[in-house]
């Protein structure tokens, strides 16, 4: 079992006004031991890229998603159902959003190692008095023991959501957008029917441990 729940750290509130509607998925917009490049049609959402600068080593690559689309309560441009990023691995995300905020659970709970069984996990022991929002506009820190869950919008609108991955892995699954001004030819894997792990070639690493948000260290007694 995992012990997860604490929650995200904010950065600071960043304006960002994307002036076309784009669904870019993990993008690499950094490779290891290279610059960071955006194309000129994402270069609206470098701010935030480059906010996440204290979590980027020489090795790491780093993914860009955006998402300016119109959303409505059946289709809110993300898949529904309390989840964590970086599930398995020692992945840093930052999201930022204009409308809708991502909606958290802070609390101490337990959940499987297993990745969809993690998922049920969530559901059957989140508290709603628990459950926190974080203000429009605000860049926020998630490691891989923040809760989360797509919120759900009244009625159709536009939203932006913004995600950085910082991770030692290759996201390499179809459908994940292919930045040009990097020559590579990855071999890009099938997605599954649910939710999906980001890769399906892990980089090798040690057995897991949890980033404790509050206490600063990696807690070494993660695996119970």
């Amino acid at each position: 079992m995992l012990k997860v729940g604490n929650a995200p750290i904010i950065i600071g509130e960043f304006d960002i006004e994307p002036s076309e509607m784009t669904f870019t998925q993990y993008m690499p917009v950094r490779m290891p031991w290279s610059d960071i490049r955006i194309p000129e049609s994402l270069k609206c959402y470098k701010p935030l890229v480059d906010a996440t600068s204290r979590d980027i080593d020489d090795d790491d690559y780093v993914y860009l998603t955006a998402k300016h689309l119109f959303v409505t309560s059946g289709n809110m441009g993300n898949r529904p159902g309390w989840h964590l990023d970086g599930f398995g691995t020692n992945d840093i995300n930052y999201i930022w959003y204009d409308e809708d905020p991502t909606i958290f659970c802070v609390q101490r709970m337990l959940v499987s190692r297993d990745h969809h069984q993690s998922m049920q996990d969530m559901a059957n022991e989140v508290q709603l008095d628990n459950v926190r929002y974080y203000p429009r506009k605000t860049l926020l820190r998630l490691d891989n023991t923040v809760v989360h869950a797509v919120n759900v919008c009244e009625f159709g609108h536009m939203r932006t959501f913004v995600k950085v991955s910082i991770s030692r892995d290759r996201y390499d699954l179809k459908g994940n957008a292919h930045n040009h001004l990097f020559d590579y030819n990855w071999e890009m894997k099938e997605r599954e029917a649910t939710r999906n792990h980001t890769t399906r070639s892990p980089a090798k690493r040690p057995d897991w441990k949890v980033w404790d948000t509050a206490g600063q260290t990696w807690l070494a007694d993660a695996r119970l």
